[in-house]
């Protein structure tokens, strides 16, 4: 959401951008809505769950795009899509790798096994690239972070092939001021079933870092007074960082 210019991107639904009054702003797209239709790219729904301004006024979005049936148990049902739109709203036609949707990078299967591969959060670099993380679920648990140019080129330097998988699943992102990519998000157990996990990572790889907590990360219990553990399904939704880098996840 940005005052002035906010931006929502939807799937099924036109995406309205509205001036500060509350009116649809003419300017933007197509009289204030930007429509990427799932339809035609052999989907039921598209949808974004994070959207992120650039420096030079455009805007980046992330989210998944399903498979229409039938699909082949070999492909996830929910696979990762990047948009980009110039600063008046049109698709960037450099950033792609849909042929018929310029604007549009749809991902191949990030890892074997998972059906459900969502991306839900961005984050921003000093040096203009960007993160993105996201989860990963059915038949599989856990999250990924990736960094892709502002161009959405994935670099292959972070990560394995530029994507760097998680033992948790990964719910937003922040940049602290060390270029460190703090994560806020759940992790998986018997018992309890689910925890919050806060977690940092290096910005330049991807990988935990280990002068943070226990291994780059740390798991989370609510206790009651008597020591019993108030919420077996714990997971943090955000996170954000003070002037100083102290970590507020929630």
């Amino acid at each position: 959401v940005r005052l002035g210019l906010t931006l929502a991107l939807g799937s099924l639904l036109p995406a309205p951008s509205i001036a500060q009054d509350g009116l649809l702003d003419g300017n933007f797209a197509d009289a204030g809505f930007q429509h990427f239709s799932p339809e035609a790219m052999s989907a039921r729904t598209l949808a974004f769950n994070a959207v992120r301004t650039l420096p030079d006024g455009s805007l980046l979005a992330a989210g998944f795009v399903d498979r229409s049936l039938p699909i082949p148990f070999s492909e996830p049902d929910y696979r990762v899509v990047i948009a980009k739109l110039r600063p008046d709203g049109s698709p960037d036609p450099l950033f792609g790798s849909v042929r018929m949707h310029p604007g549009l990078v749809i991902l191949d299967s990030l890892q074997v096994g998972a059906r459900i591969q969502e991306a839900k959060s961005i984050a921003l670099l000093a040096a203009g690239s960007v993160v993105i993380g996201g989860l990963l679920e059915a038949w599989s648990f856990g999250g990924f972070t990736m960094k892709i140019s502002s161009s959405g080129r994935i670099d292959d330097t972070y990560g394995v092939s530029g994507i760097a998988l998680l033992p948790f699943q990964v719910h937003d992102l922040a940049v602290d001021s060390e270029q460190r990519v703090v994560v806020a998000g759940r992790a998986r157990h018997q018992l309890p079933i689910s925890l919050a996990v806060v977690a940092r990572l290096n910005g330049a790889t991807g990988a935990l870092d280990p002068t943070f907590a226990e291994g780059g990360m740390v798991e989370l219990l609510e206790y009651a007074p008597d020591g019993s553990v108030l919420d077996r399904q714990g997971h943090f939704a955000t996170v954000a960082l003070t002037a100083d880098d102290a970590i507020i996840a929630g």
